[in-house]
């Protein structure tokens, strides 16, 4: 009972944080990107974030954003469900449909890692290519286990990109 009530906690946990990504890639997508001044010594356009870390991603952020984004929300509902579903089968005693559930997780987080890496080798901000291979490599550490979940380092890094893709 223990472990299923972490099981929901954890579900939970991903799954407002796929959300909160979700609303953010509607925000990034519908928004226009301003074009930044010239800058002075070689006549090309400025970075938004140049001198700036905390400033949200330049280049073409709002497309890699949206698509990031729609794929944690995806992957993240995807593999709850599939880990609810190995749970529950254990509870049963159902070891075939519990084995059959977490292989179908960890298709999903192999999954979720090549397409936040395919996002991250698109990005034209350095800054948002490194923070998504961050993810992608954190989603490959995780297995279809509660167990695995870093939840800390996982939020650490929603916040990051979300800190990117504000704009």
């Amino acid at each position: 009972m223990r472990r299923t009530l972490s099981a929901v906690v954890i579900a939970a946990t991903l799954l407002s944080v796929a959300a909160c990504a979700s609303e953010r890639a509607d925000v990034s997508v519908s928004a226009t990107t301003p074009v930044a001044p010239a800058d002075s010594s070689s006549g090309a356009p400025a970075s938004p974030s140049a001198g700036d870390p905390t400033a949200p991603a330049g280049g073409n952020s709002a497309e890699v954003c949206a698509a990031a984004l729609e794929t944690s929300r995806e992957s993240a509902t995807a593999f709850v469900s599939e880990l609810a579903t190995s749970l529950e089968a254990a509870s049963k005693g159902d070891t075939k449909g519990m084995e059959a559930a977490r292989k179908k997780a960890e298709e999903v987080l192999d999954r979720w890692a090549l397409d936040i890496r395919k996002q991250a080798a698109r990005a034209t901000d350095a800054r948002l290519g490194a923070v998504l291979t961050e993810i992608a490599s954190e989603v490959s550490r995780m297995e279809a286990s509660v167990e695995s979940i870093d939840e800390v380092r996982l939020n650490e890094l929603q916040q990051r990109l979300e800190q990117l893709c504000a704009g």
